[in-house]
């Protein structure tokens, strides 16, 4: 079972319109939408292909109702379960960018209901499928890597920069160093904090990060890295 992805999204039976559900994808390649109250699915591909990533979840500003999860399938094209009216889903096939995805997706909403899906792909680059919030078709785009291969499995992290008017993308290369991408400043090496890092980071707008790294300590990026140690 994939690691656990957890949304609050709108519901119209709760008291305050909100509720929580937690998404994974089990050994079998089928994901199940846990809620409150009851496990709902299985959510299965069609194709005779499975879910081979972790989910990523997002709501819709103009229609609270609407929700999509991405994922990854097992020939190495991006999935998308949609629904808009909160209880009847339907599954797009989206494709990639011309190379097999593997990592798990991360979507990003950016200005104007502009919207990017972003994913490594199986020679260790960064793809992303971008939406212009106008309604048009999804475009795919390559972004390459930095120094060496980007590590796959886990989802890339990323916010939204209003300073940049761009999405940030944060990833670790096969190398062990951290990697920090925009389409405005291009791939940025970060380093590490003198041990390779093994896993990828969590983030905030504040751009700071959190990393672990071989000797199991926890690493904070600001401006400089500081090794926080461990329990």
């Amino acid at each position: 079972m994939t690691t656990p992805v957890a949304e609050t999204h709108y519901s119209r039976s709760s008291a305050n319109n909100e509720a929580l559900s937690v998404w994974v994808v089990d050994g079998d390649g089928k994901m199940w939408e846990r809620t409150e109250a009851q496990w709902i699915g299985p959510y299965s591909l069609s194709t005779g292909r499975r879910i081979v990533s972790a989910p990523s979840v997002t709501g819709y500003p103009n229609n609270p109702m609407a929700r999509s999860v991405f994922v990854v399938d097992s020939g190495g094209d991006l999935r998308q379960a949609y629904t808009s009216d909160g209880s009847d889903w339907s599954w797009f096939n989206l494709g990639n960018a011309g190379t097999k995805l593997l990592g798990s997706p991360v979507h990003l909403w950016g200005a104007s209901n502009a919207e990017s899906v972003f994913a490594v792909d199986d020679k260790g680059d960064l793809q992303e499928i971008h939406w212009d919030g106008s309604g048009s078709v999804g475009r795919w785009i390559n972004h390459g890597r930095g120094d060496a291969a980007l590590l796959v499995g886990e989802s890339p992290g990323g916010y939204y920069s209003k300073a940049l008017g761009d999405d940030v993308v944060f990833l670790v290369d096969e190398n062990g160093n951290f990697m920090r991408f925009n389409s405005f400043q291009g791939w940025s090496n970060l380093g590490n904090g003198g041990a390779k890092f093994v896993s990828q980071a969590a983030g905030v707008e504040l751009a700071i990060f959190l990393l672990v790294d071989e000797n199991g300590d926890l690493q904070r990026y600001l401006t400089t890295w500081e090794n926080l140690s461990h329990p």
